[in-house]
């Protein structure tokens, strides 16, 4: 099998996402849609992002999928290991905290608006939303 060139750029987060939308179309045969838009960009797509509505904070995936109360499911991907708060459980400060304060913004603007939105950490955690979510 020959493996595509571009294959070294995927990071470890692109890798899960790749793997999570896989199980959803071969275990329930639905099409999750990619949202994240916050990948590295050049000075261009970056003015072009914000120029064409872009915001931070758009989580990673949205299942359109309707369930209990809910009218879909999105899910901010992040890899095994992930920490997302501080041992006393307040959030983390610096960039990196920035960036997931906008994510936790987004989160619950969606959750007022009838969706479910959560992170998941790994592709386990992922998949074990999925499934509780879709049952």
């Amino acid at each position: 099998m020959r493996v595509n060139p571009y294959e070294r750029y995927l990071t470890k987060e692109d890798k899960l996402q790749r793997a999570v939308v896989k199980y959803c179309v071969t275990k329930y045969n639905i099409r999750p849609i990619p949202c994240n838009t916050e990948s590295r960009k050049t000075p261009y797509e970056q003015f072009k992002f914000k120029q064409t509505g872009g915001y931070r904070g758009i989580l990673d995936l949205f299942i359109p999928s309707p369930s209990g109360t809910f009218n879909g499911l999105f899910i901010e991907l992040k890899i095994e290991g992930t920490k997302l708060t501080k041992k006393d459980g307040s959030m983390f400060a610096g960039a990196k905290g920035i960036h997931i304060n906008n994510q936790v913004s987004e989160m619950n603007r969606l959750k007022q608006l009838g969706y479910y939105a959560t992170f998941g950490i790994g592709y386990d955690h992922c998949t074990s939303i999925i499934d509780a979510y879709l049952k």
